[in-house]
């Protein structure tokens, strides 16, 4: 994919080994959220929709993982097109969310404001331990509005999360994993999350993809009727039937050795 430029860096997608990577900015420089860089994520996320990698890595390509909205750029704009923005930026955050595959999140440096609601959006996040997080929004009079409220609250619960955003607070990589914000710290987290993402190459990708809408909808009034629906339609493919009958065959030469004595 071509690079897309931005105000502060460029946003790019590319794939490897079945393994999928969106980097966000470039060497040296601190990744903001003006509206191309959002257009770039959107257009990135079209990409891999096309390409269904195993799972997606999202890393940060330069001194931090993104610092947030640019704040220049919202200065000059006016509440219509802020809204244009908001709702862009929140779209791009779902389709993160609800993509098929397995997201990680590689935190190295801040993740701030729709930076942390875009790592929220991800299934897994791993920081190096100079990492911080926050959604800083309330210092500045407005409040977080990419999903980051609901997904904060899903993840710590109510208490915890909305202590965090009326505060502003900004945690370190420690005081993140200790709340459950962050899953791992890792000195080196694109290294780390490449090899996380290697534990799911050969994995169904039909399995993964329900696995991901049955979490998501677990506290839906139909959550038990989607979990049916899931399993029943896993269950009459070709794959699960191959893999059933192939573990069932391995476990019997197993028993039939074991009771031979034999190798």
């Amino acid at each position: 994919m071509t690079p897309i430029p931005t105000r502060a860096a460029a946003v790019t997608y590319a794939a490897a080994d079945d393994v999928g990577t969106v980097t966000l900015g470039e060497p040296g420089r601190v990744f903001v959220l003006d509206g191309a860089a959002v257009d770039a994520l959107e257009s990135a996320v079209d990409q891999v929709e096309r390409d269904r990698p195993c799972c997606l890595v999202v890393v940060g390509g330069g001194r931090v993982f993104c610092a947030g909205a640019d704040l220049e750029e919202l200065a000059r704009l006016d509440p219509p097109a802020f809204g244009s923005w908001n709702e862009r930026l929140a779209r791009v955050a779902t389709r993160l969310a609800e993509l098929p595959m397995p997201v990680v999140a590689a935190l190295n440096g801040a993740a701030l404001g729709g930076g942390l609601e875009l790592a929220l959006a991800a299934d897994h996040r791993i920081a190096d331990p100079a990492a911080s997080v926050g959604l800083p929004e309330v210092g500045l009079g407005f409040m977080p509005g990419a999903g980051g409220v609901r997904r904060l609250t899903r993840l710590l619960g109510p208490h915890r999360a909305r202590w965090l955003i009326l505060r502003g607070t900004r945690l370190s990589a420690a005081e993140a994993l200790e709340a459950g914000l962050v899953d791992e710290i890792h000195a080196d987290p694109p290294a780390r999350a490449h090899e996380f993402a290697e534990e799911f190459r050969g994995t169904s990708a039909a399995a993964l993809a329900a696995v991901k809408r049955a979490v998501d909808t677990a506290y839906s009034p139909d959550a038990h009727a989607i979990e049916q629906e899931l399993i029943g339609a896993l269950f009459d493919t070709d794959a699960c039937r191959q893999a059933i009958a192939g573990f069932v065959a391995a476990r019997s030469r197993r028993r039939a050795t074991a009771a031979t004595g034999t190798r």
